[in-house]
């Protein structure tokens, strides 16, 4: 993301947002209009306020699912693996040894 802030030169600015004439902002690696660090800048909040949001939203979805004890499977699914525990009897061609395994482990 701040990439653009790095290297938007003028042209590219105003076609993608707006001419602003001789005050078109652009990237820090280019430096019109002086050393202009607003592109830059703006990508650099922009990183870290998803960042904050992505943190956020997350916090508040998964706090109460681990204070819930819903984010882990049983000791036993997570020995054996949980594709086998799951599928183990849907499909036919599960090996004897596999079944047997997972009577010993029941046990």
């Amino acid at each position: 993301m701040v990439t653009a802030g790095l290297f938007t030169d003028q042209m590219d600015y105003k076609v993608a947002f707006v001419d602003r004439g001789d005050a078109t902002p652009c990237g820090a690696v280019y430096r019109c209009n002086g050393y202009n660090l607003n592109i830059l800048g703006a990508n650099i909040a922009f990183t870290l306020i998803t960042i904050l949001w992505v943190g956020f939203v997350t916090g508040i979805t998964v706090l109460p699912l681990k204070v819930m004890g819903l984010l882990r499977v049983d000791e036993m699914t997570e020995d054996t693996g949980l594709d086998l525990m799951t599928f183990a009897e849907a499909i036919p061609e599960t090996s004897k040894i596999t079944k047997r395994k997972l009577a010993a482990i029941a046990e």
